[in-house]
């Protein structure tokens, strides 16, 4: 995306408009672009473990969004470790089991995420825009 396309996407959603996203399309496009990041509330790191098998966990049942969306499993696919903005609103979670990374020539865990609890459905306002 080009800068003046970037400052046309924020100052579209900053004034109004709504902007929904889905996997790698919003959480690990633009990496070089720190205001699409903010704005978004989210960054794609890793998907620790490769492809696995675990239960999204609906933590906010009231919200419009996912009012009625019971806790559900998800198999053979990635979980992605996100960096996240602590002013997102969280509406569902993963949670990571028997995930690690081994420091290399080291048999010692360098950065264990097993039980680390991530957002994977969320939303934020942006200025009068909101993101989902």
């Amino acid at each position: 995306m080009t800068k003046n396309q970037s400052k046309g996407l924020q100052n579209a959603i900053l004034n109004g408009t709504g902007m929904a996203g889905w996997h790698g399309g919003t959480g690990d496009s633009f990496r070089g672009n720190l205001n699409y990041q903010y704005m978004i509330g989210g960054q794609f790191v890793s998907h620790p473990g490769g492809k696995s098998e675990y239960i999204v966990k609906v933590i906010d049942r009231k919200d419009p969004i996912t009012k009625g969306v019971k806790d559900f499993n998800v198999t053979n696919t990635e979980q992605y470790y996100m960096l996240m903005d602590p002013n997102i609103k969280v509406l569902a979670t993963s949670k990571f089991t028997k995930v690690s990374y081994l420091k290399k020539n080291s048999k010692k865990n360098e950065n264990v995420v097993t039980g680390s609890i991530v957002p994977v459905v969320w939303k934020k306002n942006f200025g009068k825009g909101r993101i989902f």
